[in-house]
């Protein structure tokens, strides 16, 4: 038999190593479609949980924090820390901000005895205390005393006949900075990156008159009764949606460093100098079960929030998803959140149903505790029947790990199936009992490929605010109007929003330092400015808000994509089996309109002549 020459064109690799479909989720992650479902889920989320720190706050004592020592939160301390570690960090961090406060009453006001400062905050916060009318009205009056200064000093400046003009440049220079330096303190938005300690240090000085000791010292009160009201502000408790935010995302900072440094195991926490991926994650669920314990009600109250909105527009992703990879065909917003809505009782049902039978094993359970209270008998019958308790345990641990497990499959599975919330319970629990490595394999694959798509996104983010601030600030100076309103040398751009320089900048996220879209309200703003801030800003935020869409797409995406890959390891089902109900179109027939004949029946139809059989005759001829 000769032999035969094959040329190899291509590798199906999607047929011989399947788990290369997950490389698909990013491209499935920023469709349109599905970043619009996620950003109106990452909207809701965020203002509804803004909306509960406001109401709870009225209830609540808020969220310790302190800007000294590496641990700078509740929740921190409470995730590096044992219980009564714990305990202790909250008693010291309490007592360390009365200190503070009783020593800023101390210092900013005419009570010289700490009990009376102690009793005065009984009854008033320490901000109330120190920012009253006439303090106000000494701020006033005192940044008028700078501004008119500075101009005798500029005056006096150009009146030099000794310095030459680059002389008169730098030193005009150097009081235009001290003079905004004092400026901000004023505002309340000092920001001493911006200056040398040189200037800070010699600024009271240089604008308070030499020969009148008493306006130097009123300008240092009114500044370091500011500078105490800013401590005041930055030891102020915060909501637990504020707090718990702040920290997920450091949390998810650290681990995004972890998968690009190589550390994807629990080497390092988030808090650790080195944080490892696997590490962080288990952090950020410290995080979780410090919400669930310390503020439980709250928990409960924002958890049904994040159910239902997860549960519709999560719905909603998984479904156009899930109809993309089984028929290469895109499902229109509409569509999806009709699906969503038409399945909602599932989509809702679906992560509760594990839970309530968790719930009725611990009522069971302690019904049968019950019985052992009973004298003699009790304790005879708990004895023997403990065992009982022991496999109910066995059971329900088992349940909450699968739950734990394969709660991303849950939406997915109704999602590609149509199903209700008790085959999507069955589905997910099943699939990952039956192939658990896979299950861990494919989630690792997906954290990995995720957080190395976050950074391409991020970075892309972080080159589009550099270089809109850039080009946008050097044509708000173009005309000679380069200064804000209240400043003489800060831009009027770096005023309303400041983008950090590129050596405060990193590739990767960071986990403290200035925020990847830089600050708002710099310095002092009048009415258009302010409002030109607050606009900036809330464009600025849309383009991050899109950063966390991504993050919540992808998360859907891959988990279909999960799911359609263990059906396929498991029940042996293709991948283009999915759940499709084909719209049925009505025509309304017009009035008068003429109606097609019905069809013969074939038996009836007369067949057709063959093609050599001659015409019948027509006719006599004439």
């Amino acid at each position: 038999m000769p032999e035969e020459d094959f040329e190899l064109r291509s590798i199906a690799w999607s047929k011989s190593f399947p788990f290369v479909r997950l490389f698909r989720t990013f491209k499935l992650a920023i469709d349109m479609r599905q970043l619009t479902l996620a950003l109106a889920c990452v909207v809701i989320c965020y203002f509804a949980g803004r909306v509960l720190d406001r109401v709870w706050r009225a209830a609540d004592a808020g969220v310790l924090k302190t800007p000294e020592g590496p641990v700078q939160t509740e929740i921190a301390a409470y995730a590096t820390r044992d219980t009564r570690q714990f305990d202790n960090w909250k008693l010291q961090t309490e007592r360390s901000h009365q200190r503070a406060d009783v020593r800023a009453v101390m210092a900013c006001t005419a009570v010289r005895r700490a009990d009376e400062a102690e009793s005065q905050l009984a009854t008033q916060p320490a901000q109330r205390l120190l920012e009253t009318e006439a303090h106000e009205q000494d701020v006033a009056e005192v940044r008028t005393l700078i501004d008119d200064r500075l101009a005798s000093l500029l005056d006096a400046v150009d009146a030099d006949q000794n310095a030459t003009s680059s002389d008169k440049q730098q030193e005009r220079e150097d009081l235009r900075r001290k003079a905004d330096y004092l400026r901000l303190v004023l505002a309340g938005c000092e920001d001493s990156s911006l200056f040398s300690p040189s200037e800070q240090a010699a600024a009271v000085e240089t604008f308070a008159d030499p020969g009148n000791p008493d306006e130097q010292t009123r300008i240092r009160s009114v500044v370091d009764r500011q500078r105490a009201l800013s401590e005041i502000e930055k030891r102020e408790p915060e909501g637990p949606f504020a707090a718990l935010l702040d920290y997920q995302m450091h949390c998810f900072a650290a681990a995004i460093q972890g998968v690009c440094t190589g550390r994807w195991g629990f080497s390092g926490g988030a808090l650790d100098a080195e944080p490892a991926m696997l590490g962080s994650v288990a952090s950020a669920g410290k995080g979780l079960l410090w919400l669930i314990t310390q503020r439980p009600w709250y928990a409960v109250i924002y958890g049904i929030i994040l159910l239902v909105v997860f549960s519709f527009f999560g719905g909603a992703i998984c479904r156009s998803v899930a109809v993309r990879l089984a028929r290469e065909e895109s499902v229109e917003l509409r569509a999806a959140l009709g699906f969503a809505g038409q399945k909602f009782s599932g989509l809702l049902l679906a992560p509760i149903v594990p839970a309530g039978i968790v719930v009725v094993g611990v009522v069971v359970m302690f019904l049968g505790g019950l019985v052992g209270a009973i004298p003699v008998i009790g304790e005879l019958l708990t004895g023997v029947f403990y065992v009982l308790a022991l496999l109910g345990a066995f059971a329900l641990a088992l349940i909450v790990l699968g739950t734990v497990l394969g709660f991303n499959l849950l939406w997915p599975t109704i999602g590609a199936e149509g199903s209700d919330a008790f085959d999507a319970v069955q589905h997910a629990l099943g699939y990952v009992g039956q192939r658990p490595w896979y299950a861990g394999f494919y989630a690792f694959v997906l954290l990995l490929y995720g957080g190395a798509c976050f950074v391409m996104l991020r970075l892309i983010a972080l080159l589009l605010f550099k270089v809109t601030h850039a080009v946008s600030g050097a044509g708000m100076s173009l005309f000679g109007v380069w200064s804000s309103s209240g400043t003489d040398t800060i831009g009027k751009l770096d005023a309303m929003w400041h983008m950090p320089d590129w050596g405060e900048l990193s590739l990767l996220p960071t986990t403290g330092g200035t925020p990847l879209w830089g600050t708002f309200g710099n310095a002092p703003l009048n009415g258009s400015e302010t409002v030109a801030a607050i606009l900036i800003a809330c464009w600025v935020f849309l383009f991050v808000a899109l950063l966390g869409a991504f993050l919540v797409s992808f998360y859907f995406s891959g988990s279909t994509q999960m799911y359609f890959l263990l059906r396929y390891h498991v029940d042996a089902v293709d991948w283009d089996e999915v759940y499709y109900e084909e719209e049925e179109e009505l025509q309304e027939e017009a009035p008068g309109a003429e109606q097609p004949a019905p069809a013969e029946p074939e038996s009836q139809q007369t067949p057709p002549p063959p093609d050599d059989a001659e015409a019948p005759d027509s006719g006599p001829q004439s």
